[in-house]
């Protein structure tokens, strides 16, 4: 192996916000892209491979090409490659249009993966503003036959029109939020675009909350296709998301189902949207998720937590939700314990927890069934309980439960606008949720 490979493969971590150093001052040239190749290949997500596709885009060999693309699905969701991959592409330039079109528009790909190819047109047109109007034309031909149920790739190709100032494309713009799904929470609506666009100075309509339509939609969908989803064996599923909190949770997190099931049901009672990435780290106690021993895991908690929560859903829809409150037996007689249930409640409405609420009658009745089993300060009333007490809880639990999500439902499509108190997040910056990743690789995903 040449010293200048070497070199490369002795490089170490680089830093957000950091200059690309040269690498062409090492020597580099053409005949060094397949050892380059070798290193993403053999390594892809370590340091190494990073200065490698960096190198690659300096030397612009159209050689790199097909080997980088054979490596997107399998970055597409990797921090750095999303985004510098296809500044990669951008550098090497007009031989890498008609490759990145056909991966965008092949749906056997990963949808993140075919937006790296979509964000590689763009990154051409940057490095090599003479390829702009063709570019725009392979814009166009997808636009006219596109992918209706990728929302988020027709979402960030309107943004990538945004970030080229691509005005002639208005029309085709409003022709893809009229025959496709476009994730509305990246850019807006048509009318946000045109702004952005200037288009035009202001809305004729009012702002919707992208957010919370989001949120329905997805819902809406999940409810629609429940009876289509894999029949589950449902004590089994529990059983595995008790092992799967126990092994990864600690102190501060949810640690069996009936808690997580309370706490479902508190986010979903809560009168505005909590994210999914808001609430997936309060089950883990707030902090960072747990690092699991394989990708296979990560998702495999992902699903199993994904059909907990629609199993909620269906039930608070429906108005026959019922808690999964756990029992336990003495002397042939069986014993219900609310506990966890009610810790798992109160868990997630200190997630939407507001003064605003206070004189919420509903709420603060439900409160008071949860309290004696949520907070030390409850344990006096719960000790003094009779068997007889206990079971008028247990069923005055869900009445008030089914109820809250009722009433705050019907005030959650009540609200019309949405007025943004921060500054637009850009789509590779830090995202806002606080998890670390890139915006555009979680909560804008």
């Amino acid at each position: 192996m040449s010293s200048k490979i070497e070199k490369i493969k002795s490089f170490g971590e680089v830093r957000h916000g950091d200059e690309w150093q040269n690498y062409l001052e090492l020597g580099l040239s053409e005949d060094d892209v397949p050892a380059l190749l070798k290193i993403i290949e053999d390594t892809h997500n370590d340091w190494s491979a990073l200065h490698a596709w960096r190198a690659l885009g300096q030397i612009k060999s159209p050689r790199a090409i097909e080997p980088l693309l054979k490596q997107f699905s399998e970055l597409s969701y990797d921090d750095w490659a999303i985004p510098e991959l296809s500044v990669v592409m951008g550098m090497i330039g007009e031989e890498a249009i008609e490759p990145l079109v056909r991966y965008m528009n092949d749906k056997r790909y990963k949808e993140f993966a075919r937006v790296m190819a979509m964000d590689g047109l763009a990154e051409i047109v940057i490095h090599h503003p003479d390829t702009r109007q063709r570019v725009l034309d392979k814009y166009k031909q997808y636009i006219s036959k596109p992918d209706k149920k990728a929302d988020s790739l027709n979402g960030l190709l309107i943004g990538r029109l945004i970030d080229l100032k691509a005005k002639e494309m208005i029309d085709d713009i409003a022709l893809l939020f009229e025959t496709a799904d476009v994730d509305l929470v990246i850019n807006g609506d048509l009318e946000d675009v045109e702004i952005e666009l200037g288009l035009r100075d202001k809305r004729d309509t009012p702002k919707p909350d992208y957010l919370a339509l989001e949120e329905k939609k997805n819902i809406e969908s999940l409810l629609e296709n429940l009876d289509t989803l894999e029949n589950l064996d449902e004590p089994n599923e529990f059983e595995q998301i008790d092992d799967m909190l126990l092994a990864y949770g600690g102190d501060d997190s949810v640690l069996s189902s009936s808690e997580l099931d309370g706490f479902f049901a508190a986010i979903l009672c809560a009168p505005s949207l909590i994210k999914p990435s808001q609430w997936m780290q309060a089950i883990w106690g707030g902090k960072e998720m747990p690092e699991f021993d394989s990708i296979e895991l990560v998702q495999k908690q992902m699903n199993l937590f994904m059909w907990h929560y629609n199993q909620v859903i269906y039930g608070l829809q429906s108005g026959e939700f019922e808690p999964l409150f756990l029992e336990y037996q003495v002397e042939g007689k069986t014993f219900p314990v609310l506990d966890d249930w009610c810790e798992g409640f109160w868990r997630g409405y200190k997630l939407w927890i507001s003064p605003d609420y206070k004189d919420d009658k509903l709420l603060q009745e439900l409160l008071e069934l949860v309290i004696p089993f949520a907070v030390e300060d409850g344990e006096k009333l719960k000790e003094i309980m009779t068997d007889s007490i206990l079971r008028d809880y247990m069923d005055s639990i869900p009445l008030k439960v089914n109820q809250l999500y009722k009433q705050n439902d019907r005030r959650y499509k009540q609200e019309q606008t949405f007025i943004r108190e921060q500054p637009k997040v850009g789509r590779n910056d830090p995202c806002p949720c606080g998890s670390g990743k890139k915006y555009k690789k979680c909560c804008l995903h």
